[in-house]
Order: structure tokens, then sequence, then C-alpha cells
């Protein structure tokens, strides 16, 4: 995460993306032994970058996956998606993608049938897996987005609307038509994919 942290003002901030997926904490649990709050910690610090250039910019947070290979540290990982998920709870810009569970079997263990020979990366199938979560995630972001983005504009419309006089020498039956022709433009930009 330390590396996200350092390179956002390069790595995002200028290509002023309306969603960000992170993916991190994989290495940080399994490799160098950062503690879940110090993750979560960056985390925050990523997030309020990109808000205070971005403030409507989407940010998507992938639980970190279990493996065979980080078994003996997947408690550290829940712990860190745990506290990616309060973070994600506390902001609608925010989205928590749990690509954790569907690599778990009935049982709880991971599956073993996912990944290459290391046991961390992910083979064919587990990549089909991986790839339709995300997909799902973001699909569901974008709905929910256009859906927010309609009821403002909405709310925005009426406001204007009821500020155009309706009859009388100080009507301005043009410009009130202006805006309610932005307005029906603007929600076809919306619902276009």
């Amino acid at each position: 995460m330390a590396d996200v942290l350092h390179f956002a003002d390069r790595i995002i901030l200028p290509y002023q993306p309306r969603a960000v997926v992170i993916y991190e904490g994989d290495n940080d649990t399994g490799r160098f032994n950062v503690p879940p709050a110090t993750i979560a910690s960056e985390l925050k610090q990523i997030i309020s970058q990109i808000h205070t250039e971005l403030p409507d910019t989407r940010v998507y947070v992938m639980s970190v996956k279990p493996s065979l290979a980080r078994e003996v540290v997947w408690d550290k990982a829940q712990e860190t998606n745990q506290l990616y998920q309060t973070l994600a709870a506390s902001d609608e810009r925010l989205r928590y993608i749990d690509v954790a569970t569907p690599f778990l079997r009935a049982d709880g263990k991971v599956m073993d049938d996912i990944f290459i020979d290391d046991g961390l990366h992910l083979n064919d199938k587990g990549t089909a897996i991986w790839a339709a979560t995300i997909k799902a995630a973001l699909m569901a972001g974008g709905r929910l987005l256009r859906r927010n983005q309609r009821l403002a504009a909405q709310k925005r419309g009426a406001e204007l609307l009821s500020a155009c006089p309706r009859s009388g020498k100080d009507s301005q039956p043009f410009s009130c038509f202006l805006v309610t022709a932005d307005l029906f433009l603007g929600m076809l930009r919306i619902r276009a994919p």
C-alpha cells in the first residue's frame, strides 16, 4: 500500500479517473508483515488524496485474496479485509469488492485448483472467478452512480424550473425552455452506457 500512497500523484491523479480500483494488502500481509492497521491507514491517505483532487471519483477497494502459499497469515489478511469493509461503509463513494469469498470452499478453506504451481498466483480458473467478481461489483457501482446522478439532476431541475415565472410580464419561457432542454440532455448523458 505504501507504494500506491507514494505514487498516487503520478499513477492516479493525472488521469482524473471516474473510478479507481485498488488491490493492495496481499504482499503487505503475506510477505512484508505490515500490520493491518498500517495498511488501512495508508489506504485512508490514498482515498483522501484522490477525493481532495477528484471529489466525485469512486474508489473500489478489493479484499485481500486467500492463497495456499499464505494460509499462515490469512488471519492478518482477514483483519485487513474487515478494516477495508469498515472504511468502505463510511463513504458512499467507496465500494468494497469481496474477492476472498469466491475463492473459499464451503468449509472455509481456500480452493486448491485456482492457483499456478506457486500456490499464490491465479491460474485461468482463478482469474475467471476474480474477473467475474470484479466485473459484477463495477457494474453494480455504475448503476448506483447513474441512479444518484439522475436523482441529483431531477432535484436540480425541480429547483431551476420552480424559479421560472409561469406567466406575466416577468415570464421568460425561452430561458426556462433552455434549462429544461439542458436537464433533458444531461439525463441522456447519464443514462448512456
